[in-house]
């Protein structure tokens, strides 16, 4: 495994070996003209800078051309991620030209074996595997210059994640203004639609109670028995109908509430967020993770300032609704009852 320090993670060192190592195809340094190839000692330290990467090799080399030192990389991916990646060196110089083995730290990573040359300040190196090639151009320069660049990375991380951040927290908080427009225009059909039913759930309550007069008014009459009995059965059965109609409406009513629920539960969390951006003229034009996040912020906070005004009544609807079912139950079972002693 190699070593990888990164801004928001490990990943596994083979991997990183393969995937950062492979990647370092021609990092050429700025003002890095060649020059003619001269006998030289080779102990030094030499510093390659790109973009997006920062490298180092730091060479020591005896009077009997036995070469050791360490490689380093240091790579920013486009998601943030700072990869570091390191390996001993060993091998041999002679004249301008060495022969060194890297191996990577971490447990089971692949020894590469690396040919160079030095001419003036620059140091080429290349080599490695089938699977991992290393390619570099370094100039002889100070451990600064590499640790500055490792700071501005750093930096450049911590600024890409923090973006990413940004663009997530803007897509969740899109989604949770979406989920609410939903429920706004869901709740109002379903208050219909139980509305309904309750008026329904009245209207069964009247005809049982209407079936129970007329069984009472026959209730002397031997011969009217069967018609009683037919009565009874009719006054169960509207009961049974206004019950299945209560377990539509209990259905609806339970997704009214745990949707409310769940969105009260999120907008808590984006709530506090958002109301930093309240207020802020929002740039149409401006794309950048703020931009996208106070954006979708402003879009936010007026449909949950909508959710709010709504849910107070939406609720006390609901408890009216329980209310005034119990209310209706206690009648069908009473009618329920008289009707089985009119029998």
């Amino acid at each position: 495994m190699v070593h990888i320090r990164s801004a928001s993670n490990r990943q596994k060192a083979a991997n990183t070996t393969v995937s950062s190592l492979a990647i370092i195809a021609a990092l050429v340094l700025e003002n890095s003209a060649m020059t003619p190839a001269f006998a030289a000692n080779m102990t030094g330290t030499y510093v390659g800078i790109a973009d997006a990467r920062a490298v180092i090799a730091q060479l020591v080399q005896t009077p009997d051309g036995k070469v050791t030192g360490r490689y380093e990389e240091f790579d920013l991916s486009p998601d943030g991620k700072l990869l570091d990646v390191n390996a001993a060196i060993s091998g041999a110089a002679s004249d301008d030209t060495i022969a060194v083995t890297f191996t990577p730290s971490g447990f089971a990573a692949e020894p590469l074996a690396i040919s160079g040359t030095i001419q003036a300040d620059l140091l080429h190196l290349t080599g490695g595997s089938a699977r991992i090639h290393l390619n570099v151009t370094l100039q002889k320069s100070d451990e600064t210059k590499f640790q500055a660049k490792i700071t501005q990375l750093t930096q450049e991380a911590q600024f890409k994640l923090k973006e990413q951040e940004q663009y997530d927290q803007s897509s969740k908080i899109q989604g949770l203004a979406n989920d609410i427009i939903a429920f706004n225009n869901r709740s109002d059909d379903i208050s219909n639609k139980v509305s309904d039913i309750q008026t329904k759930m009245t209207k069964f309550a009247d005809v049982m109670q209407k079936q129970l007069l007329h069984q009472r008014s026959i209730q002397e009459n031997d011969s009217a028995l069967p018609e009683r009995e037919q009565i009874n059965a009719q006054i169960y059965q509207e009961d049974s109908d206004a019950y299945q109609l209560n377990v539509n409406a209990s259905v609806l009513i339970d997704e009214v509430t745990r949707t409310s629920k769940s969105i009260i539960e999120q907008a808590t969390a984006y709530h506090s967020l958002c109301a930093t951006l309240d207020g802020i003229t929002v740039n149409n034009n401006d794309n950048s993770a703020v931009g996208a996040l106070q954006s979708s912020c402003m879009g936010f906070l007026t449909v949950y300032d909508h959710f709010q005004k709504k849910m107070p009544g939406l609720t006390a609807f609901i408890a009216n609704y329980h209310a005034a079912m119990i209310s209706q139950t206690d009648i069908r079972n009473a009618i329920k009852k008289a009707s089985n002693k009119a029998e």
